[in-house]
């Protein structure tokens, strides 16, 4: 028994080590809202934009710091009447780097990114009551400011980031027709989690 219990004490710090300079895959899964400004006439994109998002993640974390690569995609149905409904849709594919401020299990991070979005919806300078609302598309660069939680950091699989996102487009979205005006794109607010393999 003693023999036992001298092995688990000598065991535990090995098995509550972190792992560095692994790669890891994930995938998550986010609530989104977002809202755009409005220009000098009061136009933008509808405010309306809630939805589930989903994305892959590659990740590369050292002890202290991290490198990940991420796809987005917002999943909304892309009809015409989807968009009329006001839920635009949101694709993203993006860089981050990250510091993480402590060395155990669970530790908490900052990190900061750019990322290139293409938002796609309808825009609120016109009454589509009549079926005949033009849509507002636009992509370009957006740059990305994410804080969260890694959990289970000392397990090579089975991690988990619980993550918020604020991610600010800085570019433009116009409408098909060619009179229509450039309104700026849904600056977006993503919460959720992650788990990466």
């Amino acid at each position: 028994m003693r023999a036992a219990i001298a092995l688990l004490i000598i065991t535990l710090p090995a098995a509550a080590e972190i792992p560095g300079g692994h790669l890891y895959l994930g995938g998550g899964a986010y609530w989104m809202a977002g809202w755009s400004s409005l220009d000098a006439q009061g136009r933008g994109m509808r405010p309306l934009m809630k939805g589930g998002v989903l994305s892959l993640d590659l990740v590369y974390e050292a002890q202290s710091w991290f490198i990940a690569l991420g796809l987005t995609d917002s999943l909304e149905n892309r009809s015409h009447d989807a968009l009329l409904g006001g839920q635009p849709t949101v694709t993203m594919k993006s860089l981050r780097a990250g510091v993480i401020l402590s060395s155990g299990s669970t530790a908490p991070y900052l990190a900061a990114g750019a990322a290139y979005m293409s938002q796609h919806g309808p825009g609120n300078f016109e009454d589509c009551s009549g079926g005949s609302c033009d849509p507002v598309d636009g992509s370009g660069p957006a740059v990305i400011a994410e804080a969260g939680i890694l959990f289970f950091r000392h397990l090579r699989f089975g991690r988990v980031a619980a993550a918020a996102q604020l991610v600010v487009p800085l570019f433009q979205v116009k409408g098909q027709i060619s009179i229509s005006p450039r309104v700026n794109a849904a600056t977006l607010l993503l919460v959720g989690l992650r788990i990466f393999g």
